[in-house]
């Protein structure tokens, strides 16, 4: 059984997202996010492959605004039940 705990699945294409939901080896993806539009990818394929699990996350190097920041932080308020 494998759980990955560092992947990306928005950089994958949707063949390999059906490629991984159907594998009984795979148990588990956690897919993290770079910024805000990686984190809205990341929820609509946690809510589509009951394999993958999004973690919210920003890239360090992000340069962001306070207003991008809100805008993040009021998306993780929004769903973190999910």
């Amino acid at each position: 059984m494998i759980i990955d705990v560092h992947a990306h699945a928005d950089f994958l294409s949707e063949e390999k997202l059906v490629e991984i939901q159907k594998n009984k080896k795979i148990r588990l993806v956690i897919s993290n996010s770079v910024n805000l539009n990686s984190c809205k990818k990341n929820l609509e394929f946690s809510r589509k492959y009951s394999k993958i699990r999004l973690a919210a996350g920003l890239y360090p190097e992000e340069d962001l605004t306070l207003a991008e920041y809100s805008k993040f932080e009021k998306f993780v308020r929004k769903n973190k039940k999910e």
